[in-house]
């Protein structure tokens, strides 16, 4: 499977607009759906730096990522221009604040578990697949 990575980095706070806090466009899927979602953060977490990753699993690959800081206690995502395929969704924490992730007291979790049970291990991470409409209430939490 080929991976195309795509970083987008937004400085700035979290929320406040009405709209989703991280968005993703896509500019390498040429698509018409979308997967959105509210992601529930662990208290530790305010005005860290946060990475929210789509990957495309299914036929093409392809992943996505935006980078922004997280505050609150949950922060919604929305990912457009999505082709109908099958995806991951999962978003990191860089506690520290270093640029490195997977470090003693970083937080990750993929879509759908939940605060109390999130999915961690990319293996077990819940597919979402988009066939003729866009995916709403994709919701879960990090450890």
């Amino acid at each position: 499977m080929r991976f195309l990575i795509l970083t987008a980095f937004v400085l700035g706070s979290c929320g406040g607009s009405g709209g989703a806090d991280f968005v993703i466009d896509s500019e390498i899927f040429d698509g018409s759906y979308s997967i959105s979602g509210t992601i529930t953060l662990p208290a530790a977490v305010s005005d860290k730096g946060a990475t929210l990753n789509v990957a495309r699993v299914s036929a093409g690959g392809g992943s996505e990522l935006v980078s922004q800081r997280a505050s609150g206690s949950s922060l919604t995502y929305r990912i457009s221009n999505l082709p109908a395929g099958s995806y991951t969704v999962q978003m990191r924490i860089d506690v520290d604040g270093n640029g490195t992730f997977n470090e003693a007291g970083d937080y990750e979790g993929y879509c759908c578990g939940t605060l109390a049970a999130p999915i961690t291990d990319s293996a077990e991470a819940t597919e979402i697949t988009l066939t003729n409409a866009n995916l709403t209430n994709q919701n879960f939490g990090l450890q």
